[in-house]
């Protein structure tokens, strides 16, 4: 014969403190001016300087003054590829090493790419080639 045994389940013990307390953590972090838990946030926009997406750079420049002006990050601009000599890979690759330096710990580095792109694989691995 199958015995019947009943599962108990604990009320939960949640106070109305610890609500209230849970709530006011919550409105506060989501009301908070600079709402991260890092201690920089850095938005860095990027296009080509031949980018043939008509726009592109007054549409960061308004995304760019509204992260600002809302939630007060760091916003940079970068056109890339105007110097025929510099390769882009290169010219990307130092702005990065910058940002990372000036970043640093506790900073959020946001990249926006405006521009094509494709995946590729090359020697087994997917890379995105941007142009």
């Amino acid at each position: 014969m199958s015995q019947n045994k009943h599962v108990r389940f604990d009320q939960p013990k949640l106070t109305l403190a610890s609500l209230r307390s849970d709530l006011q953590a919550s409105i506060d972090k989501a009301f908070d001016p600079h709402p991260t838990a890092y201690k920089k946030v850095v938005f860095q926009f990027l296009h080509f300087h031949n980018n043939d997406i008509q726009g592109v750079e007054a549409l960061e420049r308004q995304l760019g003054t509204f992260l600002q002006t809302a939630y007060g990050f760091d916003i940079r601009y970068k056109e890339i590829g105007k110097h025929p000599v510099f390769n882009v890979g290169m010219e990307v690759t130092d702005l990065l090493n910058d940002l990372g330096k000036e970043c640093g710990k506790g900073c959020l580095l946001v990249l926006v790419y405006s521009g094509h792109g494709k995946v590729e694989t090359h020697q087994g691995y997917k890379k995105l080639r941007v142009g």
